[in-house]
């Protein structure tokens, strides 16, 4: 086995990658694999084709083992960017990630057709959790324990 990479050195450098184990009930994070993020057209964007075939993979093997992923998402609700805070000056681009738009919507490569709980940080620091389908067409009410 060679050694580190040059990026793998610069952030064990900086106290990455420390291993702490796993916990009892483990459960994947898809982090913002939206489509302001993943379409190389819209302001934020970028070719995540890549990214999005290893998150599959991942997303299948967690759904065979019944480990629930959770799916997060940046969205904007007010139409005057105010609860994007002083994102919203330094980058004119989260305009894209409006509620009234599409960008903050899962991208439709991923595979999440199966019940998903999507994720939201709002305003202070507060967590939105919305539980839907895969297709979002049967919102679904439940309690999570974390």
């Amino acid at each position: 086995m060679g050694g580190l990479t040059d990026d793998e050195a610069f952030f064990a450098a900086r106290g990455f990658g420390v291993k702490i184990g796993f916990g009892k009930r483990p459960a994947v994070l898809v982090i913002d694999l939206t489509k302001g993020f993943t379409d190389a057209q819209r302001p934020l964007g970028a070719d995540l084709s890549s990214q999005i075939t290893v998150a599959n993979e991942i997303i299948t093997s967690a759904k065979n083992k019944e480990v629930p992923v959770i799916f997060t998402a940046v969205r904007y609700d007010n139409p005057n960017l105010i609860d994007a805070g002083i994102w919203a000056m330094k980058q004119k681009g989260v305009a894209s990630l409006l509620a009234s738009g599409d960008g903050h919507e899962l991208d439709e490569r991923l595979s999440a057709n199966w019940l998903c709980i999507e994720a939201a940080w709002q305003l202070r620091g507060t967590l939105s959790l919305v539980g839907r389908s895969g297709n979002g067409s049967h919102p679904t009410s439940y309690r999570l324990k974390f």
